[in-house]
């Protein structure tokens, strides 16, 4: 008999401790067990997650509320297209690959040239490269009544040699050829200058005139 208990009574409070003890650390395993399940589970959902992120910004989509957002190719999703031939340089500027010397250099050509007529004249301004030029295409428009300055084909050589299209060289050309033969009376007769071909008169004759 121990403690006032008999031999049989002794053993089933051993047993019963026993029992006891092998609750409480099955239940010390089971919360143990539990909370790495849990934090597993919790990073393995934080790790789905930022693979469906980094998916859908591969595929160039976001998912947010049910909507898909895509953002744009040439990081102009803020700008408005504008006209070439009235933009200023803070404009230009917002064009991906332009700053303070290329846009510079867009204006001081366009103002040369007595504006633009068409975008592929864009590839005619030195330096830019072909995103600059194909993002300049997509975000600037020319007015279908647009017409631009025009210089006097019978005007003094320094004037006529500032025009891009038209340069020193070919302005003596076009002088000389009226020393010989007088005012020129049409713009069509600069074709009989033999240093003047098909194309470049072409380019030349919108921005003449008489």
């Amino acid at each position: 008999m121990h403690f006032g208990f008999t031999r049989t009574e002794s053993r089933g409070v051993l047993v019963l401790l026993w029992i006891l003890a092998l609750f409480v650390i099955g239940l010390q395993f089971y919360k143990y067990h539990y909370s790495q399940y849990s934090e597993m589970t919790i990073k393995e959902n934080d790790v789905k997650i930022l693979e469906e992120i980094l998916t859908s910004l591969n595929t160039n989509e976001i998912h947010h509320n049910g909507n898909i957002l895509k953002p744009t190719s040439n990081s102009l999703a803020s700008t408005v297209s504008f006209d070439i031939n009235t933009a200023n340089q803070s404009q230009l500027k917002d064009i991906r690959g332009i700053g303070d010397v290329l846009s510079t250099r867009i204006l001081k050509f366009r103002d040369k040239l007595g504006g633009f007529i068409s975008k592929s004249q864009y590839e005619e301004v030195y330096g830019l490269s072909p995103t600059a030029i194909s993002d300049l295409k997509n975000n600037t428009y020319i007015k279908s009544n647009f017409e631009p300055k025009k210089i006097n084909i019978n005007s003094e050589i320094n004037i006529l040699g500032q025009h891009p299209y038209i340069g020193y060289k070919l302005a003596k050309a076009i002088v000389n050829y009226r020393k010989q033969h007088g005012e020129i009376k049409t713009i069509q007769e600069l074709k009989k200058l033999n240093c003047i071909n098909d194309g470049m008169y072409a380019k030349m004759h919108p921005y003449l005139c008489l």
